[in-house]
């Protein structure tokens, strides 16, 4: 894990977290991947879509091997011809066979739409558990980073929700906001210093200009660049 920096034990249990996040979701990514696989070979399987499959597929690669042939023997034309001809025979083919697959496939859908809507069932409810474990995730991360010692593993995105709250802009100027004056840059400030037992909650960060952030604090991290124009 990359720009971490805290102590043993916050970035242990930060990284205890996301192993299991990670375990989880790998978990349920390959069951929804399974029931994927077998609805696609259930489809596959079925006598229509065979037969489409094998017209689809055989019937324009027959065309392309003796259409040429048959082309030079009783057309008697040239070969090149004869094979350009079959391409667009066979292109044209084809396009009508994808046609019948899909009407093969929604065919099968109907006839057996209790063990697909059976398989929709088991794809969403894995889904819905998906979008619980990133939820748990993110509570639990929120109850690590909230206490951590220096800037937390989730910084960069608490930065962004705070300048989304403000408004990107300065909570103090407005800036930028009818400026004039030459380009600044947005921090996020914590009201309560760290030093102070502070924490990282959205309640104690707040959106400031680098000349309104210097007036209040020496130390200003975690700066965005939000350059406007000179107006001339």
């Amino acid at each position: 894990m990359k720009y971490i920096r805290g102590t043993e034990q916050e970035i242990a249990a930060y990284q205890k977290i996301v192993n299991e996040k990670l375990e989880k979701e790998r978990i349920l990514q390959e069951a929804i991947k399974d029931i994927k696989n077998e609805r696609n070979r259930f489809i596959n399987s079925s006598w229509r879509i065979r037969t489409v499959n094998i017209f689809r597929i055989g019937f324009p690669l027959v065309i392309i091997i003796f259409f040429p042939l048959f082309w030079v023997v009783y057309v008697n034309a040239k070969f090149e011809q004869g094979f350009i001809t079959a391409i667009l025979l066979a292109g044209f083919i084809s396009v009508i066979a994808l046609d019948w697959h899909k009407k093969a496939v929604q065919k099968v859908l109907s006839e057996w739409s209790n063990t697909f809507e059976c398989w929709d069932k088991k794809e969403k409810t894995l889904n819905d558990q998906l979008i619980v474990v990133k939820e748990s995730f993110l509570e639990a991360a929120e109850k690590i980073c909230i206490k951590w010692s220096t800037y937390p593993p989730d910084w960069n995105e608490r930065r962004k929700r705070v300048f989304m709250r403000d408004g990107n802009k300065c909570v103090k100027c407005s800036w930028p906001e009818g400026a004039k004056r030459r380009s600044r840059e947005l921090h996020v400030h914590h009201i309560r210093p760290l030093s102070q037992k502070g924490d990282h909650s959205l309640e104690n960060l707040i959106t400031l200009c680098h000349l309104c952030h210097r007036k209040v604090d020496i130390m200003h991290s975690g700066v965005v660049k939000m350059k406007k124009n000179k107006r001339k």
